[in-house]
């Protein structure tokens, strides 16, 4: 069944993903880093960040007709995942509406950009959970969000008995 199909897909690149985180957070103790606030913290938001990385994998492997052009489909996707998170160099916050005190700016809706930011304030700032609760909330409905979106996709175009190859 599908469900069987993406629980054990999504179940086995999650482990790859926090195998990753850890062998990184463990390689990045050996030499010399040492963040201000809890790891489990950063484990827990990295843990998230992958299912919604993993969502738009399967989005990209919706469109794709075999592993090279997923590959060359998933830069399309990923490299902005990258640069409009803040990762690579800051950007300005370009407001699209008001959430409370909150500012939802045209980037928000790229996992990668909460993460960064609840990353910075673990790492930087010494901040625990509670401190990154809006960031992991937000997290986990963009994850949940892609991850729908990437299985009614890939059910449609990859999985349909109908689809034109």
């Amino acid at each position: 069944r599908a469900f069987d199909y993406f629980a054990g897909v999504s179940g086995a690149q999650l482990i790859v993903a926090l195998s990753s985180l850890l062998f990184t957070f463990g390689v990045a103790w050996l030499l010399g880093f040492r963040s201000e606030g809890p790891i489990l913290a950063a484990i827990a938001v990295g843990a998230i960040t992958s299912l919604g990385v993993i969502g738009v994998g399967l989005i990209v492997a919706s469109f794709a007709k075999n592993v090279t052009r997923a590959f060359l489909v998933a830069n399309v996707a990923f490299i902005p995942m990258m640069f409009f998170s803040g990762a690579i160099y800051p950007l300005k916050k370009v407001e699209l509406f008001r959430l409370g005190e909150r500012t939802i700016g045209l980037f928000d809706v790229i996992p990668t950009t909460h993460a960064v930011v609840a990353l910075n304030k673990v790492h930087s700032l010494g901040e625990g959970l509670g401190a990154v609760a809006f960031e992991l909330g937000s997290l986990a409905i963009l994850s949940l969000m892609y991850f729908a979106i990437g299985v009614i996709l890939f059910q449609r175009f990859q999985l349909s008995p109908n689809r034109a190859r």
